[in-house]
């Protein structure tokens, strides 16, 4: 985890002044607390290849050089803090700005309280429970200690899994004391279905991925809707009866990737991942962060050819609902056995989900949901915050 580069540290030195950053500082300074696990989702970890050099997290090879979906074997090296503008005076930030607040505002220490779950992401969502459950082990050390976990993005689908091996070998949960979920989907989501279908690029005229490419990745089909989600629509609304894990309504509807030899395998590994964590509940200690200030593509219309809808700010009800330009309110929303008071919904000037996540205004409330005394709401900090509980 690299330094903060010059413009970073400034805009962070400026957000620390703020009265509810303050407040924090005060509130955590005093509050007993175990050491804190981050994980996150697709694309969270920097990856390095056999000389060093970054194949994930370098600016440059989102255009040019390298890329991932090579075949080259690939190492971790920690979270991805963020995409160098400037080298050294200005950086596109993912979690390092995140991870400072924790240090500077939360009292967290990188290695010794604070700790990232880096691991090859290309595998998908069994390796990376798999390196969740080994970073866990190190940190508890000999002792069985409960953690802290903050599941980013897709990290939550980790974090779920995770807890229900520990479900199955146990028959409680016992490694993790408080989950926070930030901006995670707990029922997948339509933009996995939509990479799969058109592909993506992560910036304005940088490389575009090909769904083919897409579905080289191991986790590639881990993220699509739950099975008990209606992905289609009618023309006129209603659910349509075809299944997103039948092989049959992928040739039926001509979608890309209907000719993938290992398509119906990868279709029931993906709904077997969703049944095997569907009745993972919450604790009562457990929040959910989110925000729902954008319409977002959540189904599709049946027709030939089908068409994609837009990602987001359609007035279109059939395709769309509340949610964060990428995740729709129902997904973000549906982790089973969660408290009223500890789903809160954020007002977020940011207008897309990646910028929701490394948004200045999210980090009090990641930072407030840690801190908090269990099962207590603190209504009286909503104002300030600008949390609004369901």
């Amino acid at each position: 985890m690299g330094d903060a580069v010059f413009l970073n540290r400034l805009r962070e030195r400026a957000s620390r002044l703020s009265l509810r950053s303050r407040l924090l500082r005060e509130r955590a300074a005093t509050t007993k607390r175990p050491p804190l696990v981050v994980v996150p989702g697709p694309f969270g970890s920097v990856l390095r290849d056999p000389a060093g050099r970054r194949v994930w997290g370098d600016s440059r090879r989102l255009f040019a050089g390298s890329d991932f979906f090579e075949a080259t074997p690939l190492q971790p090296d920690g979270l991805l803090e963020g995409f160098d503008v400037v080298p050294g005076v200005w950086q596109h930030d993912v979690f390092g700005g995140l991870l400072r607040y924790l240090e500077q505002i939360g009292g967290y220490r990188r290695g010794e309280t604070l700790f990232g779950v880096a691991y090859d992401w290309r595998a998908g969502a069994f390796a990376g429970a798999d390196a969740l459950e080994q970073t866990i082990r190190r940190v508890q050390g000999a002792s069985d200690d409960a953690v802290d976990v903050l599941a980013i993005s897709g990290g939550g689908v980790l974090l779920r899994l995770h807890l229900a091996r520990e479900l199955e070998w146990l028959g409680t949960r016992r490694s993790v004391r408080r989950a926070v979920y930030l901006a995670a989907p707990q029922r997948g989501a339509y933009l996995c279905f939509s990479h799969l279908q058109a592909g993506f690029s992560f910036l304005p005229r940088s490389r575009h991925h090909t769904p083919r490419e897409v579905a080289s990745l191991g986790g590639a089909f881990h993220l699509l809707p739950h099975p008990d989600d209606s992905l289609f629509v009618t023309p006129s609304g209603q659910a349509a009866t075809c299944s997103i894990y039948d092989t049959a309504t992928w040739r039926a509807l001509g979608l890309a990737l209907a000719d993938e030899p290992r398509l119906a395998e990868r279709l029931a590994e993906a709904e077997g991942l969703h049944r095997r964590i569907e009745n993972v509940a919450a604790s009562a200690e457990d929040v959910v962060i989110a925000a729902r200030d954008r319409q977002t593509a959540r189904r599709v219309v049946v027709q030939t050819p089908v068409v994609l809808p837009t990602c987001c700010d359609s007035d279109d009800e059939r395709t769309h609902a509340a949610g964060d330009g990428s995740l729709d309110e129902h997904t973000l929303a549906s982790l089973p056995g969660l408290l009223p008071d500890s789903l809160w919904w954020i007002p977020t000037p940011a207008r897309s989900h990646i910028s929701l996540i490394a948004d200045p205004g999210t980090r009090p409330f990641v930072l407030e949901a840690l801190i908090r005394s269990p099962r207590v709401v603190r209504r009286d900090l909503y104002p300030l915050l600008g949390a609004q509980p369901t």
